[in-house]
């Protein structure tokens, strides 16, 4: 796959927003241009703690385990993975029990001649989202996870939140939702 200047790729599990597959084996090959490097924000993710993993690796040698940088397994959105190279791989595996619905990541290219965007600490949580509300443009092959604040933990009281979703011209926009709990009136 290959990640171009200025767009954004997204990669999701088997069967995502749905549960994914028992005994899956998943490999994807991502590079940009030479001298940018990946940066991969965990959208979503939910796997079976411990069993079903997702690793990722600078580079394209996913048998190399020397350069895998991450090996995530459980419930918590992980922070995101600043690749210092310009190709990464990413796997998925799965075991033959239980299932949850996965993940959706999302990379963008970084120049990392850029100063302007510090890249965190791997070690401390990035900061959170905006409180609520969004002005959200879909892009043509894109997929939009919206949370309340604070999910999947209870949101705040007295919130009104709003967001407007656009599609690029011609496109229609489809909303599912895979969990929907709030207060009864």
């Amino acid at each position: 796959m290959v990640l171009k200047p200025g767009s954004t790729l997204y990669i999701q599990s088997p069967n995502y927003p749905g549960d994914y597959y028992s005994n899956s084996e998943c490999l994807w090959k991502v590079r940009t241009e030479s001298g940018l490097s990946i940066t991969i924000n965990f959208r979503d993710f939910q796997t079976e703690k411990g069993f079903d993993w997702l690793d990722i690796g600078d580079g394209d040698d996913a048998t190399d385990l020397t350069s895998r940088i991450r090996h995530e397994s459980g419930h918590e959105v992980p922070i995101p993975v600043y690749v210092e190279d310009d190709k990464v791989w990413i796997k998925f595996t799965s075991d033959d029990t239980i299932n949850y619905r996965g993940f959706l990541l999302m990379l963008v290219e970084r120049n990392d001649t850029d100063t302007s965007e510090p890249k965190p600490d791997p070690g401390v949580t990035p900061s959170p989202p905006p409180p609520c509300g969004d002005d959200i443009i879909v892009p043509e092959d894109g997929i939009v996870n919206i949370t309340s604040p604070n999910y999947p933990e209870d949101y705040d009281n007295n919130l009104n939140c709003e967001w407007t979703i656009r599609s690029t011209t011609g496109r229609r926009i489809r909303v599912t939702f895979q969990d929907f709990e709030s207060e009864k009136r």
